[in-house]
This record gives C-alpha cells, sequence and structure tokens, in this order.
C-alpha cells in the first residue's frame, strides 16, 4: 500500500476529492500530496474554480473566462501527464 498518491493519481481522483466521494485514508493521502507538489496544489485549485464557475451558468452558454480556465486545467493535467515516447 503506497503511502501517497502519484501526480497522475491525483489529476485522476480530482472530481472524488472535490466533492467529497473519497474515503478518510485516500484524503489522507491527497492531501499529503498536493501539500508536498506545487503543480497539483495548482491543479486541484483550478479544478475548484472550474467546477464553482461552471455551477453559476446553469443552462447558458460558457463565457471566455471559463474556457480560459479549462484550457488551463488541461494544459496542466498535460504537463503532470506527458505522454508515453
Amino acid at each position: 500500500m503506497l503511502l501517497n498518491f502519484t501526480c497522475k493519481e491525483v489529476t485522476q481522483l480530482a472530481s472524488d476529492y472535490v466533492t467529497g466521494r473519497m474515503s478518510r485514508w485516500n484524503r489522507i493521502k491527497y492531501r499529503m500530496h498536493i501539500f508536498i507538489c506545487h503543480d497539483c496544489r495548482v491543479f486541484v485549485a483550478q479544478f475548484r474554480a472550474t467546477i464553482s464557475s461552471l455551477r453559476g451558468f446553469g443552462e447558458s452558454a460558457p463565457t471566455y473566462s471559463v474556457d480560459a480556465q479549462v484550457r488551463a486545467l488541461m494544459e496542466a493535467q498535460r504537463r503532470l501527464n506527458p505522454p508515453d515516447s
């Protein structure tokens, strides 16, 4: 059993973390990782901001700021999970 998540696991589990659908032990491991990893801390902050922004839209079309946040989120995920060479 690993005591910490990898960056890839952090990005894959972001939704569960933000929505509270994670076991206590996994939440502790998740927090340990984002405490020590700046890139993942930024990723989770951007993920939260994106979710928060999207909640306010309902059925309306996204604005530029949401589009920019989504692109930043996708770029952060690409940096954390580079394609295999």
